[in-house]
């Protein structure tokens, strides 16, 4: 659904669905469109979800191994950076929460936008924490699961539309080079 709404400003688009007459195939999107709005919602809820993972995970009381206990994170933390890049590829600067929401109360709920650069440090913070803790791909059974090379990968495609528009830091290429290289 989202290439459909959101991807139609270029060449590889056409669009002639008659229940979308004045909405994306026009060109016109509104942040009420159900497709989209879902979209959103359901970034939020992961990224809500893995912050309550990462603030619970080091609790004592849950017996696994700190090598599972890290996997863990690392999984999260790849999922988390990951919902945070299609968010800011989509929408730019959007609000970024580090900590669980538990509340609707509209104070917890109305957080200001951060800018474009902040959410992509955000998205490659996570990475590269993710990257130190999850296992290599030899070591995992199924292609579900997050892995070093996963995560190294996703850091190569972050740095790539970090140094294009509308960041332009072209010193990202070369990082993006690096992670590609391993």
């Amino acid at each position: 659904n989202m290439l459909g709404r959101m991807g139609l400003e270029g060449d590889e688009g056409f669009e002639s669905y008659s229940t979308d007459a004045a909405s994306v195939g026009d060109y016109t999107v509104y942040a009420t469109d159900a497709k989209i709005l879902t979209y959103y919602r359901s970034l939020y809820r992961g990224i809500n979800r893995a912050n309550m993972i990462l603030e619970r995970v080091d609790d004592p009381s849950i017996s696994i191994s700190t090598e599972e206990r890290n996997h863990i994170k690392g999984q999260t933390l790849f999922l988390r950076g990951y919902y945070y890049f299609m968010l800011v590829n989509k929408f730019g600067g959007v609000p970024v929460l580090l900590k669980a929401t538990r509340s609707a109360a509209t104070a917890d709920l109305q957080i200001p936008r951060s800018s474009t650069k902040e959410v992509y440090d955000v998205v490659v913070n996570d990475l590269k924490t993710a990257a130190d803790l999850l296992k290599p791909i030899t070591a995992v059974t199924a292609g579900t699961i997050a892995t070093k090379s996963a995560a190294w990968g996703m850091l190569a495609r972050v740095c790539l539309y970090m140094a294009g528009e509308p960041l332009k830091d072209t010193a990202k290429y070369a990082e993006a080079a690096t992670w590609a290289e391993k």
